[in-house]
């Protein structure tokens, strides 16, 4: 066998052991004590300047279960990630957050034909959906 023949093979091997280590991470679900990770947003609709974004932010993130926040100033959203473990959810969050001083916002929800084909996995009769299954049943 030739030695470019062996390069080929040697890092075809490579690139599909990596693509298998991304599967394996990224469809791996992150679980602790306080359950799997979430991620919530809310668009305000009135301009927030700095120190207000800093209030919201830091009253947020002191909110029981929620584990980072983030502000952009320049677009008036609040993204959050939280803990699904039944004591907090993302619209308990926007109610407490509207209720601090009346905020005209509206909770970020995705529609569910764009959860359902965001990603390739979520097909069962794709390629990728497959690859996923077998790498779920190796790992």
């Amino acid at each position: 066998m030739s030695k470019r023949k062996r390069i080929i093979i040697a890092a075809s091997l490579l690139g599909l052991t990596l693509f298998g280590f991304h599967f394996y991470y990224v469809t791996k679900p992150e679980q602790n004590d306080a359950g799997m990770l979430q991620i919530g947003r809310i668009d305000f609709k009135q301009k927030i300047d700095s120190s207000e974004a800093s209030y919201i932010r830091s009253y947020v993130n002191h909110l029981e279960g929620v584990k980072n926040t983030h502000f952009n100033i320049q677009s008036g959203i609040l993204v959050f990630t939280y803990y699904l473990n039944g004591n907090v959810n993302a619209a308990d969050i926007y109610k407490k957050v509207v209720a601090l001083k009346n905020y005209k916002a509206e909770r970020f929800v995705l529609d569910p034909a764009l959860i359902e084909n965001g990603c390739p996995i979520n097909n069962p009769n794709s390629f990728w959906y497959k690859v996923y299954v077998y790498y779920q049943k190796v790992f």
